[in-house]
């Protein structure tokens, strides 16, 4: 599934055959797919201004596009794609010619008890990945679900906004946060859009590497590198992941998620 290029660079393969990406929208600034449209006024990134046109829909409760353009301070062509794209995964829902919060923002709501201390144990060590990395940081749990496999967001944290949305919505187990849980639980199928010979490569080189990685699995023009949680007997909790939205994953984030994970399982431990 990941291949070495050059010294200080990993870029993920394509996806599985039969996946698809989650958006039609056109690629998103900053993936290596060719789109050449600039960043913004100020340098931002794509995951930037798509957090601040979500605080601008949820500000405006049900705006149309042109103000919500205008709010974000964000080219019309712009805010339409990124509106498309949150549309994709639930952050935004379109009604009619407007939108507005879409349900996956409305289940940021509670956070549950058996979430407390991994929430507590990751505290740090994620404020200090989003300012090591510059990128978003996820921590994700399997769903406690006999009858499907679902990765839960319980918490996720921006570097442009340093504010944490707990819980954030679920994901398929093909992302980069659902395939390092999964590669712990052998009684358990995985992903779909993985044949049995694809999972089980896949499954052996993550833990090998002790990281996984997807690239526009979740969202076109996302990528993401994940590394799991542990308690103190090894078994496998939760992970931890950072989300760019470059097309090229450095070492270097691999390792500071590594680090970040072996930080946050030893906080773990430490609170009992």
């Amino acid at each position: 599934m990941t291949a070495i290029t050059g010294e200080d660079t990993v870029t993920a393969d394509r996806a599985p055959a039969g996946s698809h990406p989650a958006s039609p929208a056109p690629p998103a600034a900053g993936c290596d797919d060719g789109d050449q449209e600039p960043a913004g006024k100020s340098g931002q990134g794509v995951l930037e201004r798509a957090f601040q046109l979500l605080e601008a829909v949820s500000g405006e409760g049900t705006a149309g596009l042109s103000r919500l353009a205008r709010l974000a301070d964000l080219p019309k062509a712009t805010t339409y794609r990124l509106l498309d794209q949150l549309v994709a995964v639930g952050a935004v829902e379109r009604v009619h010619s407007a939108y507005r919060v879409g349900p996956a923002v409305h289940r940021m709501r509670n956070v549950r008890p058996s979430h407390t201390p991994l929430l507590r144990a990751s505290h740090t060590p994620v404020r200090d990945l989003v300012r090591d990395s510059d990128a978003t940081v996820i921590i994700a749990v399997l769903r406690d679900d006999p009858d499907v496999v679902v990765v839960d967001a319980v918490s996720v944290l921006a570097p442009a906004h340093g504010v944490v949305l707990s819980p954030t919505s679920s994901a398929p187990p093909a992302t980069a946060s659902g395939q390092v849980l999964l590669a712990e639980r052998p009684d358990l199928d995985g992903p779909p859009q993985f044949s049995e010979a694809e999972w089980r490569r896949a499954r052996a080189d993550i833990r090998d590497r002790g990281v996984a990685m997807d690239s526009q699995m979740l969202v076109r023009g996302i990528c993401c590198v994940a590394a799991a949680i542990r308690r103190p007997n090894g078994q496998a909790v939760a992970s931890v992941a950072v989300i760019t939205a470059a097309g090229r994953v450095s070492i270097r984030h691999i390792d500071q998620v590594r680090r970040a994970a072996a930080s946050i399982s030893r906080n773990l431990a430490m609170r009992g």
